[in-house]
């Protein structure tokens, strides 16, 4: 649990001009947008670390559920996975680490959802 905290920590160093966004849920996937500046970004943007260029964990608030992902590219900033079996009625932090190719430090950046029920995932806006 240690190993989680610090990774939470050290996440809430996220650069403002990167946005990271739910842009649907489809049956068993989840669709995120990635962006700079208003701009998308792609795999052709990003370095390989950890034998993938994009990085999605999803933990729960509590820190009892914990998931990591490597999205496939479907075009112009969208990424997909598979969304894991989420408790209802929990909220969740969904986290983007990714390396540009134009910098070698890895940039992290989040949104939050709650799982409503077991088939639909709500992004919460603040």
């Amino acid at each position: 649990m240690k190993l989680i905290s610090l990774f939470l920590i050290l996440c809430s160093q996220a650069l403002a001009n990167y946005e990271f966004n739910l842009l649907k849920q489809e049956n068993d996937k989840m669709y995120v947008t990635l962006k700079q500046n208003g701009k998308a970004i792609t795999f052709e943007d990003l370095k390989t670390v950890h034998e993938s260029k994009l990085h999605v964990f999803i933990i729960s608030e509590d820190l009892e559920f914990y998931a990591h992902f490597h999205p496939q590219e479907e075009g112009n900033g969208v990424f997909s996975f598979q969304i894991p079996n989420l408790a209802k009625s929990k909220n969740y932090r969904v986290w983007g680490e990714f390396v540009n190719k134009k910098s070698s430090k890895p940039i992290y950046t989040s949104f939050d959802i709650i799982s409503v029920k077991m088939e639909k995932i709500i992004p919460i806006y603040i």
